[in-house]
């Protein structure tokens, strides 16, 4: 079969790697979860071998200011972790330089950033922009997500979304949530390597069977 008759069916994708910072993926981190530093590798191999169909990936990230009312120390739960321009706040650099050398498009979104507004989801609110395009379908490529106070945000430009990240009974579970919140065509993936949970995994496993989402 010549090149210009070839029909290929590779579904384009979205990656999304929450909350994978030094502050919980380092054993040493203020808020470290158990075995999240082993969900690097797994994640690069993942994206080394599905370079091909990934045509977008979103870092999400916990940007917290250090009078959040999350914070113990301030009333909250959580001790202090990922305060903005802390090195408890950057991305593990062994998965952050692995995937912007495959040059997939990277973009951050930044989450926790309002001290009074607790936020594990990642995504709370779309903006749509259907109202620029009256005559055709809504699609999720016209939907901005943004955070809380929508100061960080991006377009998810595929109905297939791949998910993993730090952690799964809390911000994984939640940024899952938002997307099925606000698009209820996507097709969710749950890439369960790449992923470290406080508990057992047994939160975000409920929710996964409870919406059927598939798991890889």
């Amino acid at each position: 079969m010549s090149k210009k008759n070839k029909i290929t069916n590779s579904v384009k994708k979205t990656l999304v790697i929450v909350d994978a910072q030094n502050d919980f993926c380092n054993p040493d981190g203020a808020l470290y979860v158990k075995g999240a530093e082993n969900i690097v590798k797994p994640i690069i191999d993942y994206v080394k071998k599905n370079k091909a169909t990934i045509d977008q990936i979103i870092f999400t990230r916990d940007w917290h200011l250090n009078k959040d009312e999350s914070f113990k120390k301030n009333g909250g739960i959580w001790p202090v972790h990922c305060v903005q321009n802390t090195e408890g706040a950057n991305i593990n650099k062994e998965l952050y330089d692995a995937l912007i050398q495959t040059r997939i498009p990277v973009k951050i979104v930044n989450k926790g950033t309002t001290f009074n507004h607790e936020e594990y989801g990642a995504f709370e609110h779309c903006g749509t922009f259907h109202h620029l395009y009256p005559n055709s379908t809504p699609t999720v490529s016209n939907c901005y997500f943004a955070n809380y106070e929508s100061s960080s945000g991006t377009r998810i430009v595929n109905e297939d979304v791949v998910v993993c990240g730090v952690a799964g009974d809390y911000c994984v579970k939640e940024t899952i949530k938002n997307l099925i919140k606000h698009w209820k065509n996507f097709k969710i993936e749950v890439f369960m390597d790449g992923i470290a949970s406080i508990d057992d995994g047994t939160s975000l496993m409920e929710l996964i069977e409870d919406k059927n989402l598939k798991v890889i």
